[in-house]
């Protein structure tokens, strides 16, 4: 603790980064004083931590400092068969559950509780655009490892250019 002293004071501001359940939360709350971030033990199996923090939040410090809180950093592998958005994304797969359509792509559909988290502010947009893209990197890994899949994929997008083009030509404007 009294390593950290030098970075915590009056106009600093430092950031916890790190894997997820490594105990960045406990030693936020050990600079309070006080139990602020929500913890968990640690698992008995492998006495390792466990995720908690699900959000990003700046605690002004006894100190005078600013420490920002981040959630654990989880290595998310598309390519990986064991990679499960729902388990990287759990706040999201958690609304997701309370979507009105089962299949809810959480773009445009209405009754969507995902959308909603993001308008009422209990979801960050940028969380679900992060979820977004990593969706797409996932579908792009397991179209790489069926060549079939990624072929229809190819020949979908080659019909969409080459219409789009036969219009482009029929309005003149090629």
């Amino acid at each position: 603790m009294r390593a950290l002293a030098p970075y915590l004071g009056a106009g600093r501001t430092v950031a916890m980064a790190g894997s997820s359940g490594v105990g960045k939360s406990t030693l936020l709350n050990r600079l309070l004083g006080e139990t602020r971030q929500v913890v968990q033990e640690t698992r008995a199996s492998d006495d390792r931590g466990r995720h908690t923090t699900s959000h990003r939040e700046m605690i002004l410090l006894p100190q005078g400092g600013l420490l920002i809180d981040n959630p654990g950093m989880r290595e998310l592998q598309p390519w990986d068969e064991e990679a499960d958005l729902d388990t990287s994304f759990a706040d999201i797969a958690l609304l997701a559950g309370r979507c009105r359509y089962a299949n809810c792509s959480h773009q445009h559909e209405p009754g969507c509780a995902v959308r909603n988290g993001v308008e009422e502010g209990t979801l960050a947009g940028e969380r679900l655009e992060s979820y977004f893209k990593a969706e797409g990197e996932l579908a792009y890994y397991e179209r790489r490892e069926d060549p079939e899949d990624e072929c229809q994929v190819k020949e979908k997008w080659k019909k969409i250019h080459r219409q789009y083009y036969e219009e482009q030509r029929r309005r003149g404007r090629l």
